[in-house]
């Protein structure tokens, strides 16, 4: 699977003709210059309102491009996966979550959104919740430029400075306390049992909120919900059961984003 920029290519003197349906993923190229905001997140915003404040060019040539799927998994003609969305900074660096292997494995990478040349790539030691239909993996972008994406256990892994390139320097955080994933053995534990099964979504704060499932015994006796993580690392969770106040939900359904009021104080 390609991920494709389009733009009016310099000089182009004959409009092209494209088929109306495709299955591959696109976006439009972003101007070179400072944008006022970028594309943060799933849907754009806390809000998931995917309403850009950046017009889009005509669709006429394709600027360039880049895979999404390092390892395509068909069943007849149909890909039954759903892919993350690509986050843009409001520099206009596109990162883009690529999956690398037939049944997992991914991996965020940052392009320059003129131009598509590669900033830097960062792996993840993402695992896949149990699944029918393949769940996206969506990083999300702060307000503050912080870019956050999924690890295994339920953890997240952060970057700042994600315009710059070079390999990034990462840090490693858990809605449970990062310090009891890493005690002993506690890690296999959590790798194990619990899933981040969302995409990621930023308040204006910079805390990051998603839905993770749990599947069985772990360390911190977590159970399927929502958690929300702040920018020091400090975080809390609620059960599904205890959010929705019915006993008969026990899962967050895999996709399901969390959105955020206008205000930004009711999930």
């Amino acid at each position: 699977m390609m991920l494709k920029f389009f733009s009016r290519a310099p000089g182009e003197l004959r409009r092209l003709s494209y088929p109306k349906y495709t299955r591959r993923p696109m976006l439009e190229v972003l101007e070179d210059r400072q944008l006022l905001s970028g594309w943060l997140s799933y849907a754009m915003n806390a809000q998931h309102t995917a309403e850009s404040t950046v017009a889009a060019q005509a669709l006429e040539a394709i600027r360039w491009q880049t895979p999404v799927d390092l390892s395509p998994q068909y069943s007849g003609n149909d890909l039954l996966i759903h892919y993350g969305s690509p986050v843009i900074t409001p520099s206009n660096t596109v990162i883009i979550p690529v999956k690398t292997g037939a049944t997992g494995g991914f991996e965020v990478e940052a392009l320059n959104g003129t131009t598509g040349s590669v900033l830097w790539a960062q792996t993840t030691d993402y695992i896949l919740p149990p699944h029918n239909w393949t769940p996206s993996y969506s990083p999300v972008l702060t307000s503050q430029n912080r870019l956050y994406f999924a690890g295994a256990g339920g953890t997240l892994y952060y970057l700042d400075n994600p315009d710059n390139p070079g390999t990034p320097t990462v840090t490693h955080v858990a809605f449970y306390g990062i310090s009891n994933y890493n005690a002993g053995n506690n890690s296999l534990g959590y790798n194990s049992s619990v899933y981040i099964d969302t995409p990621l979504t930023a308040d204006s704060q910079g805390n990051i909120l998603f839905g993770f499932r749990v599947t069985g015994a772990n360390p911190s006796n977590l159970s399927s919900g929502i958690a929300r993580i702040d920018a020091n690392g400090n975080g809390i969770w609620v059960s599904a059961t205890a959010i929705s106040g019915d006993a008969n939900i026990i899962l967050v359904p895999h996709q399901a984003a969390p959105a955020l009021s206008n205000d930004g104080n009711n999930l």
